[in-house]
C-alpha cells in the first residue's frame, strides 16, 4: 500500500514539474523590462542619451541627427525561433508622432538589409503607454533564429525623450492584444525612405539565457532531482526492511 502511494506522489511530482514547464514556455520572451537591460544596447547611431530611470529606458536624440538608431540586446534572450515568435512589440511613450522600422538578421539571411526591414505601427505623442507592434510573418526572409533588431526609431532625430518601459516577443497580434494597454491599429504600406546607414558584417555572439530563468530553473532541477533521490531511498528501504521481516 505505502509503495502504491509513493509511485502515486512521484506521478504527481513529474506532472507539476511538466505544466510549470509548459507554463514557462507560453511566456512571451523578453528583450528588455529592467534596468540591466540599459547597458546591453548594441551599436547607436544619433543617440546622445541612453539610461534607466523611473521604470523606463529612455533615449534621446542628437540633434539634427539623419537615421537614428538602437540594437536590441537580442543575444540575452536566447532562441528567438521566427517560426514560433512572429510578432515584437514594444511599450513606449513617444516624444513625436510617427513610424519607425525594425530590420533584423537571422541565422539563415545574416546581414540587414530592405528586405529585412518592417514597419511599425504608427506612434501617438500624447504622454500616455502605449503598445506598438510589428509583425514580421510576411517576411519572406524571417526564418530559422533572430541574431539581429535594429530599432530606427524615426527617419531624422526628434526632440524630447522616446520612453521604452518594456520589449517582448510575442507568437501573435492576437497574444499581444492580450497585454494590458494594447493599442493595435493596421499598419500602412511601408514608407520609402534610405535604409541602413552601415550594414556591419554579422558576428554570432554567444547565446545567454536569460539570467533569472535559468536560476529558477536549475533551483528546480536541484530540488526535484533531491525529492525523487529521496523517494527512490524510501522505497529502497521499505523494500529491504519487508524483505527482512520474511
Amino acid at each position: 500500500m505505502k509503495g502504491k502511494r509513493i509511485a502515486i506522489l512521484i506521478l504527481v511530482i513529474l506532472a507539476l514539474n511538466c505544466v510549470m514547464t509548459a507554463s514557462a514556455d507560453e511566456r512571451p520572451k523578453l528583450v528588455v523590462d529592467s534596468e540591466f537591460y540599459a547597458d546591453a544596447f548594441g551599436s547607436v547611431n544619433h543617440v546622445s542619451e541612453l539610461y534607466y530611470e523611473n521604470g523606463a529606458i529612455k533615449i534621446t536624440f542628437t540633434p539634427g541627427g539623419n537615421d537614428p538608431y538602437i540594437y536590441l540586446p537580442v543575444s540575452l534572450m536566447g532562441n528567438i525561433l521566427c517560426d514560433e515568435y512572429k510578432v515584437l512589440a514594444i511599450k513606449m511613450k513617444a516624444p513625436q508622432p510617427g513610424t519607425g522600422n525594425l530590420y533584423f538578421a537571422t541565422d539563415r539571411y545574416n546581414s540587414l538589409d530592405e528586405n529585412k526591414n518592417v514597419r511599425t505601427l504608427e506612434y501617438r505623442a500624447d504622454g500616455n503607454w502605449q503598445i506598438v507592434t510589428v509583425d514580421f510573418s510576411s517576411n519572406e526572409y524571417y526564418e530559422g533564429i533572430v541574431t539581429q533588431f535594429r530599432f530606427d526609431a524615426y527617419p531624422k532625430s526628434v526632440d524630447g525623450v522616446l520612453e521604452i518601459e518594456w520589449i517582448a516577443m510575442f507568437r501573435s497580434i492576437e497574444e499581444v492584444k492580450e497585454v494590458e494597454g494594447g493599442d493595435e491599429e493596421e499598419p500602412e504600406e511601408t514608407p520609402k525612405y534610405p535604409g541602413p546607414t552601415r550594414t556591419p558584417d554579422f558576428v554570432p555572439q554567444k547565446e545567454k539565457a536569460d539570467a533569472r530563468t535559468t536560476v529558477l530553473m536549475v533551483l528546480f532541477g536541484v530540488l526535484f532531482a533531491c525529492v525523487v533521490s529521496a523517494l527512490i531511498i524510501s522505497i529502497l528501504y521499505l523494500k529491504k526492511v519487508k524483505e527482512a521481516q520474511y
